[in-house]
């Protein structure tokens, strides 16, 4: 089934041939969809929490997670860092090498920070779209959820999901995606809000960290650790600390040789230190729990 078109067939189109729906909406101009094409079946429900993965070390007896993140904007070792955020790293670096021993010797075995950097596929991604992926994300796997947005995205003739377009279409349609019901109802309810511009897409990059997380959170399905991944990933924000996050805990549990996951009080308590750069810290920490170069 594909929407606006008496095709199945449709070939996608570059951005300035896109529908009328998209070339005048505020919030999506132009977007290359990329990602992988393997199979799987959705979970029964969805809540605002990260992809279920599992994490696994084998230099550390860490038990594996349940939970791992995985970005809305995945980047590309390639990807260049620009000088700005090189500049903007450098400095936060030095501070959290300074304020946490343990920290610093992590971030010299990962690397260079790469938080915020976006591919060259992903460089006009909107925050629409960033908010609409993260939603189809949720309780998946990388690999299932990649499949389902695949899905969901070739249902438009662009390949780019638009908030008229996805009003318009029956739930039926959009649940051949692979959407629970309850996730479409969520697709539904932001690309509403898009629609009306009760959110300031154009502008959001321009509001406070608690300004975001207001308009944000009263998104069905968009709770605190999705506008968290907003405000690190999407918007690039330094100072945000997933206290909730079970990759966090693990990572800090990991870090400082604690005999049990925290708790997220404690978590804040702990990354106190690090401001005002937690989302650095957040970054190493996760990196720590995957295969990124040593």
């Amino acid at each position: 089934i594909m929407l606006g078109s008496s095709s199945s067939h449709t070939p996608r189109r570059s951005p300035r041939h896109l529908p009328d729906d998209t070339q005048t909406s505020p919030m999506i101009r132009k977007r290359k969809v990329a990602s992988s094409s393997s199979s799987s079946s959705q979970k029964k429900t969805a809540t605002d929490t990260p992809p279920v993965s599992v994490l696994a070390s084998s230099s550390s007896s860490l038990p594996p997670s349940s939970v791992n993140i995985s970005p809305p904007i995945v980047v590309p070792a390639s990807s260049v860092i620009p000088e700005d955020l090189t500049a903007k790293f450098a400095v936060a670096l030095d501070h959290l090498r300074q304020v946490d021993p343990a920290l610093g010797r992590l971030i010299d075995r990962v690397g260079p920070c790469r938080l915020g950097v976006r591919s060259a596929d992903d460089i006009d991604i909107t925050p629409y779209i960033s908010l609409l992926r993260a939603i189809v994300f949720q309780q998946l796997s990388t690999k299932a959820a990649s499949t389902i947005w695949r899905r969901f995205c070739d249902l438009f003739p662009s390949g780019v999901p638009t908030p008229a377009g996805i009003l318009g279409a029956s739930d039926e349609t959009l649940r051949s995606a692979g959407l629970s019901g309850q996730k479409v109802s969520y697709v539904r309810d932001l690309s509403q809000r898009a629609s009306v511009e009760s959110i300031p897409f154009e502008t959001i990059h321009e509001l406070d960290d608690g300004a975001i997380h207001t308009h944000l959170i009263a998104v069905k399905g968009i709770g605190k650790w999705s506008v968290d991944m907003f405000l690190m990933f999407y918007l690039g924000r330094l100072d945000i600390l997933p206290e909730g996050d079970l990759g966090i805990q693990n990572a800090i549990m990991k870090l400082y040789g604690l005999s049990k996951r925290p708790l997220p009080k404690q978590v804040l308590e702990t990354g106190e230190k690090w401001r005002p750069y937690a989302s650095v810290a957040a970054w190493y920490l996760w990196r720590s729990l995957d295969n990124m170069p040593k």
